[in-house]
């Protein structure tokens, strides 16, 4: 927490910080609706040998991504912003 204040202050959410956000609370990141699922695609392709092989396969596949396909990241989340702020923060169905 210590970092996150020096690093970003008063702009981190999460327990403990300014901005309070409860544990297993449903959100809009990109990281939720995206970049997992995205990077367990890639690294589970064929299934790793070793914890090392598991390691490589995660280091490419965080480094593959392009500078398109972050684009279109962040042309979803916008959407997603907008969808929620359609119906008022109230849940709505997967776009």
């Amino acid at each position: 927490r210590n970092i996150l204040n020096e690093s970003f202050p008063d702009r981190w959410i999460g327990r403990g910080g300014r901005i309070s956000w409860p544990a297993r609370s449903p959100d809009l990141t990109p990281l939720d609706f995206f970049l997992w699922g995205h990077l367990k695609n890639e690294v589970y392709r064929d299934i790793p040998t070793t914890p090392e092989d598991m390691r490589e396969r995660i280091q490419r596949a965080c480094t593959a991504s392009t500078p398109e396909s972050l684009k279109n990241v962040k042309q979803s989340f916008i959407h997603r912003i907008r969808k929620c702020m359609e119906v008022n923060g109230d849940h709505f169905e997967h776009l």
